[in-house]
């Protein structure tokens, strides 16, 4: 309506792809991108020199996947405002995705310096913790709460780090916290039932992730961690179930690419017994993320499931190597098997085995 009454009030059409680029990301339906995309273009014809403009389209490029076109809009930005510091964020959003995340890590380390808003030390964290430089995140993340106290981006970030690379109870108090200011917030109610679950208190793990499910009856992946928590109270009936509508749910997915999904359907596979489905999906998935220590982690424990020790333990390794120093996730019954193996063991820290 804005935009019939006002057709060149360019604010609008940015707000409304960015809308539109939202539901892409919620729905993946091409039909939102394509719509995202179409509004600014049309602002682009309306406000040819206008920085928002350009800027803007970077992102919605960047969203899209279409990294040449975020290049070139990019330059555009850069000629319109020369020195901005949003030049670097955009950069360094281009380069991680064109696989250069190194470069990427240093961008946001001086855009961060340059100005530590709560925003650009949450991108530098972010990052940071993807390419497993944990103390570099969490450093990050407190100076960020220090600056900005109860940020509920940098508290959900900070959680997240502990839960994947550090300490579950301290991730666990932060996801309670969480999850008492929003309720409805079903990926910390998932996370806080991880939490619990490398406590190894599987009952409190499977009454959070039964609350996230509740508010997301589709995620595949949420219905997966559920699974796996009942898998975990000895309910192998009904966590087979749910496998199954894992399963169902993912191939109905048109992110046929993406790893994740990959990740979550061998692991369905694997706990189901479909030991050939479950390494073919986990390898195209070593494949697409190579660099990635959580798909390693993921495949590790695909193989420790059916049961090839030697496949698990080099995939173990990598995920070490790749930065997922977190012990805790490989302690979780489905390692038992590998339990026996000196190199195991010192991924672990536990030195020699124990006779």
């Amino acid at each position: 309506e804005v935009r019939r009454r006002s057709p060149d009030f360019v604010d609008a059409y940015l707000i409304e792809s960015q809308i539109g680029l939202n539901r892409f990301e919620q729905t993946r339906d091409p039909a939102q991108l394509d719509r995202a995309l179409a509004l600014l273009s049309d602002a682009q014809s309306r406000a040819p020199g206008d920085p928002e403009v350009a800027f803007t389209r970077t992102w919605a490029q960047l969203r899209a996947g279409r990294l040449a076109d975020a290049a070139a809009a990019l330059a555009d930005f850069e000629r319109k405002v020369p020195g901005d510091l949003r030049v670097l964020d955009l950069r360094a959003e281009l380069l991680e995705r064109q696989g250069k995340p190194a470069e990427a890590l240093a961008l946001a380390r001086k855009a961060a310096e340059a100005q530590p808003s709560w925003a650009r030390l949450y991108g530098y964290a972010r990052r940071a913790w993807r390419q497993g430089e944990t103390a570099t995140a969490r450093k990050a993340l407190e100076t960020l709460l220090e600056r900005s106290p109860g940020n509920p981006a940098g508290r959900t970030l900070l959680a997240t780090v502990e839960l994947t690379n550090g300490d579950p109870a301290r991730a666990a108090r932060l996801y309670e916290e969480i999850v008492a200011a929003q309720p409805a917030d079903s990926a910390a109610l998932a996370n806080l039932g991880l939490a619990r679950m490398l406590q190894g208190d599987y009952a409190a793990s499977a009454a959070a992730l039964e609350r996230a499910v509740r508010i997301e009856p589709d995620s595949y992946v949420l219905l997966l961690n559920l699974a796996q928590a009942r898998g975990l109270q000895g309910r192998k009936a009904e966590a087979d179930s749910m496998l199954r509508r894992v399963l169902a749910l993912s191939e109905k997915d048109p992110a046929a690419e993406e790893w994740q999904r990959l990740t979550v359907r061998a692991q369905a596979f694997a706990q189901l017994g479909e030991g050939r489905k479950a390494v073919a999906e986990a390898q195209e998935a070593l494949r697409l993320a190579p660099s990635s220590g959580q798909v390693a982690f993921e495949a590790s424990l695909v193989y420790a499931l059916v049961g090839d020790r030697t496949a698990a333990l080099v995939n173990a390794e990598r995920a070490r190597d790749l930065g997922f120093e977190a012990p805790g996730w490989f302690r979780l019954p489905w390692f038992e098997p590998l339990r026996s193996d000196p190199g195991f063991r010192r991924l672990l820290g536990e030195g020699t085995i124990a006779r």
